[in-house]
């Protein structure tokens, strides 16, 4: 295809305004977010209605919910040397342990994890037992299920595996 059809629009700056807004400002609204940068609230809403605007806007999302996760064990870990609150520093440790388990999780998942191709094995399993895998035959029709039937013979004297169906 020619390049012109694969043109994405630009970003309009007062949608990038609007999206680093709402990404780091605590209890942002789109009606915050356009005052913020200047435009009126269905305006800001029909642009962000198109795909390359919305595409901006929700990456900025994810590079501030990324920026916050990466900063979250350090602010777990000024919680537990430095908060006086015993519950607070409690539930710190309990989110750092969470935080652990999960990490340790997703690493045996991605070791363990199966792409699809074909597996061959050579030699046999230590210890286990062998599973034998047939594959499954093709549907095989009686022998005289489809035998043409004499005209002079009336259906109710012919046999049920006989009839032709």
């Amino acid at each position: 295809m020619p390049e012109s059809r694969k043109h994405v629009p630009a970003v309009h700056h007062k949608i990038k305004l609007a999206a680093e807004y709402l990404a780091l400002t605590p209890g942002a609204t789109l009606e915050t977010a356009a005052a913020h940068c200047g435009m009126s609230l269905p305006r800001l809403r029909d642009k962000l209605k198109r795909p390359h605007n919305l595409a901006y806007v929700k990456q900025v999302r994810d590079l501030a919910v990324e920026a916050l996760a990466t900063s979250g064990p350090a602010t777990l870990a000024k919680v537990i040397q430095e908060n006086t609150n015993q519950m607070a520093t409690v539930a710190a440790v309990k989110t750092a342990a969470e935080l652990l388990r999960r990490s340790a999780e997703d690493r045996a998942a991605a070791a363990l994890r199966q792409s699809p191709g074909l597996i061959i094995m050579i030699g046999q399993p230590s210890g286990g037992p062998v599973i034998e895998q047939k594959l499954a035959g093709a549907r095989t029709v009686e022998a005289g299920a489809y035998e043409p039937v004499p005209a002079e013979v009336e259906a109710n004297d012919v046999p049920a595996a006989r009839r032709v169906r």
